[in-house]
């Protein structure tokens, strides 16, 4: 927990409440889709999530690594954050987490994908072909 926020990989009893989300960004995803992309817990892992006190999802991305120019990137093809009133804070959380897996994995990079860009295939099945060269790039300079 950090101050009214749970952060970190996606909890199992977080994934039919994420499903919410998931189909705001993913509409082609059924519920059995999302719950196949989410049986295990190394695929959950992938999954960083801001929850508050109540339990109520707040924020959910997807990461994984790719290799772009010889150099570790950490993709983030989704990227969800939800509230009314604290919106920048939950972005913040989710940046923060997404930047201490980067470093973690020895990334030199973060690269945020533009919204239109992402389709359930970046998911189930990451293309290195398909990755957009637009989005925001991060570079992590002391990893």
């Amino acid at each position: 927990m950090q101050g009214d926020y749970r952060v970190g990989c996606l909890d199992t009893a977080d994934v039919a409440r994420a499903f919410a989300i998931i189909n705001h960004l993913f509409p082609c995803a059924s519920f059995e889709d999302w719950q196949a992309a989410t049986d295990a817990a190394v695929k959950r892992r992938d999954w960083l999530a801001v929850a508050d006190r109540a339990g109520v999802l707040r924020g959910l991305c997807y990461v994984y690594v790719s290799m772009q120019q010889d150099k570790r990137r950490l993709e983030v093809p989704a990227f969800a954050s939800i509230s009314l009133r604290d919106e920048a804070r939950i972005t913040g959380k989710l940046i923060g987490i997404a930047t201490q897996r980067a470093r973690l994995l020895r990334c030199d990079a973060i690269h945020i994908w533009p919204a239109e860009a992402t389709g359930w295939w970046a998911v189930v099945d990451p293309d290195p072909g398909r990755i957009p060269l637009e989005g925001v790039l991060h570079t992590l300079e002391d990893r």
